[in-house]
C-alpha cells in the first residue's frame, strides 16, 4: 500500500507519516480515530446525550490534524505512539463506563 502512494525509497519518517497520519489508509490511526469519532457522533445522536468518552475521542483525533510528522518525530515517534495507546485504553475503559458494558 505504502509504495501505491509514495514515491522513491521508503524511509522510516514517510513509513511513519504512512502509517499514523494518511487518512487514505484504512489501518492508518488518523483514518481509524476518524472512524471511531464518526461512530461515537452516532452514538450522541442515538441516545440524545453527549459522554465524556465522545470529547476524549475527538482530543484523540484532533492530534492526527494538529501534528504533522515532524512535530511527532520532534517530540519523539516512542513517546507519541506511547502515548497514544494509552490515551486508546483510556477511552476504551470510558467508553465502558459511559454505556455501562460492565453491568
Amino acid at each position: 500500500a505504502y509504495q501505491t502512494v509514495n514515491e522513491g525509497d521508503p524511509d522510516a519518517r514517510s513509513i511513519a507519516e504512512f502509517l499514523i497520519l494518511d487518512h487514505r489508509l484504512p489501518r492508518s490511526l488518523a483514518f481509524c480515530y476518524a472512524k471511531i469519532v464518526g461512530n461515537m457522533r452516532y452514538l450522541e445522536r442515538q441516545y440524545a446525550r453527549r459522554m465524556p468518552s465522545h470529547d476524549l475521542a475527538a482530543r484523540i483525533s484532533q492530534r492526527f490534524t494538529d501534528n504533522d510528522i515532524d512535530a511527532i518525530f520532534e517530540h519523539g515517534l516512542h513517546e507519541f505512539v506511547t502515548e497514544f495507546l494509552t490515551d486508546s485504553q483510556a477511552l476504551g475503559l470510558q467508553i465502558e463506563r459511559d454505556y455501562r458494558f460492565n453491568e
